[in-house]
């Protein structure tokens, strides 16, 4: 293999798109916390990059059989034979602890919760996915802990209402998130061996579950600037805007011509709403948002 081939199979090893919007995420959670003692961002956002790429590289490594059993993973690196399962593992678990001994120079606490968190969803989520059709429940934990992780590390102490709105967002996402999967690969995950909540609930029963998991996140999106007191009004147009096109999401699942498509531009559609609203947070505590809505103000009505 080519030097860029390498190099783009170890990137794909660690869920780029997770691995980002988990750091996302947790730059978020650092911004909106009373900050006290904590360390910078940057040594935030690089512990959390690591701890992620890495806890993803890990559970690729951990999937490897079942990966080779489904032709919708067969193309990943190693059941495709791009990277050894002793490179993945290594690379995996060295990504681990640099993020970790990143985490614990700004705030052990934030190490210890991320810790905790790669150990919920590389242990618990990982055994339980293979006994449960329902494990997206429990797992989503995991994938809603990263703000918690930047609020820690910031210096915040008891969660406030904003970290408790965004981790929520995040927690309610993973459901649509995982199960809009299974209503398009639920027969490849059957026959690897993996339960389906596609084999237990119709097709009209699990679009209509759904829906109600999609317009909860979509009320939950719009608690954000409530309790964040988001700086502008532009951010606060951004956040309906962002809570709009989320439950929108939810009512193109009710299409008379829904096929595959339909719930693979549904699943993209969820995540680039969970992106922006991630960034939005960002920006507004950032104060990007609001030096750019004065710009904007000096240009259309001067000084």
């Amino acid at each position: 293999m080519k030097l860029h081939e390498i190099i783009r199979a170890y990137c794909a090893l660690c869920k780029p798109r997770i691995t980002l919007l988990s750091t996302a995420s947790a730059a978020a959670g650092f911004l909106l916390a009373p900050h006290g003692g904590g360390r910078s961002l940057a040594g935030l956002t690089a512990g959390v990059l690591l701890l992620a790429g890495g806890s993803c590289a890990l559970n690729h490594y951990m999937d490897r059989h079942l990966d080779r059993l489904m032709p919708r993973t067969w193309n990943r690196p190693l059941p495709a034979g791009r990277i050894r399962p002793c490179a993945a593992l290594l690379f995996s678990l060295v990504l681990v602890a640099a993020g970790l001994l990143l985490l614990v120079r700004g705030s052990l606490a934030a190490a210890v919760l991320g810790a905790g968190t790669a150990f919920w969803y590389n242990c618990f989520y990982t055994y339980l996915k293979r006994k449960s059709a329902f494990a997206a429940v429990p797992g989503g934990v995991a994938g809603a802990l990263p703000p918690a992780i930047g609020w820690v590390s910031a210096g915040g102490g008891l969660p406030g209402m904003e970290l408790v709105a965004v981790c929520s967002l995040l927690f309610l996402w993973q459901i649509p998130h995982s199960w809009l999967l299974a209503l398009q690969w639920g027969r490849e995950y059957e026959g690897a061996g993996i339960p389906s909540v596609a084999a237990l609930l119709s097709r009209e029963q699990l679009t209509r579950v759904l829906f109600v998991w999609i317009n909860a996140a979509a009320v939950t999106c719009l608690l954000i600037p409530l309790h964040a007191a988001a700086g502008s009004p532009v951010s606060c147009f951004l956040f309906i805007a962002a809570a709009a096109g989320l439950s929108l999401q939810g009512i193109r699942l009710f299409r008379e011509d829904r096929d595959s498509g339909v719930y693979r531009a549904v699943f993209r559609g969820i995540n680039f709403s969970m992106a922006q609203v991630m960034f939005l947070i960002i920006l507004d505590k950032s104060g990007a948002l609001g030096g750019l809505e004065q710009t904007v103000r000096t240009y259309l009505y001067g000084a």
